[in-house]
């Protein structure tokens, strides 16, 4: 699928096309993950709380309640977010991703996969992992970036998003030191 190396990177687990409207997320085999993904699922979360919250009717929320309220919050908030870059697709230097709201929206994504984690766990609600993994395994430099360009992400992000809070910038560009390790030695 080397359609893959026109979008615009960030880190080896979150790449864009160039207007935005699909991401590529997750490592080795990302998703192929569309906007209208996530507008779908957030319609989807609100029929699930409507539907809880009348069978309950004001009873205490369980965990499983609780992780779909803040799926459906996450899941509003990687729509803003995606609308943002969606309206913002700036210039691309070198095929990195140059705007702060894609870090943003990265960090948006691990955070989603992790509840979906979570929701999947649970034996409450019969939830099934919305953005699977399913891409055939691509090895195009986006998909599958070898040692070469894995420093160059580094290097671009450390001096682009410099500025960002600390966390943050940890989050989302921590796992190249795992990466790169074995190009240190």
């Amino acid at each position: 699928m080397h359609e893959h190396e026109t979008f615009w990177k960030l880190v080896p687990r979150y790449s864009r096309s160039p207007h935005g409207v699909v991401i590529l997320y997750g490592a080795k085999n990302p998703a192929v993950l569309h906007c209208t993904t996530f507008e779908d699922m957030e319609k989807q979360l609100v029929r699930m709380i409507e539907i809880y919250n009348l069978k309950r009717a004001g009873l205490k929320c369980s965990r499983g309640q609780m992780l779909i309220l803040l799926l459906h919050a996450q899941v509003q908030h990687i729509n803003f977010l995606w609308r943002t870059v969606i309206a913002q697709s700036r210039g691309v230097v070198g095929g990195y991703c140059t705007s702060a709201i894609d870090v943003h929206l990265c960090d948006a994504l691990d955070t989603f996969s992790a509840l979906e984690d979570a929701m999947v766990d649970s034996k409450e609600f019969a939830y099934s992992r919305s953005t699977g993994f399913q891409d055939g395994g691509c090895t195009c430099r986006t998909c599958a970036p070898d040692s070469e360009e894995l420093v160059r992400m580094w290097l671009f992000g450390a001096v682009n998003y410099a500025y960002l809070p600390r966390p943050l910038f940890k989050r989302v560009f921590g796992d190249f030191s795992e990466a790169l390790a074995p190009t240190r030695s």
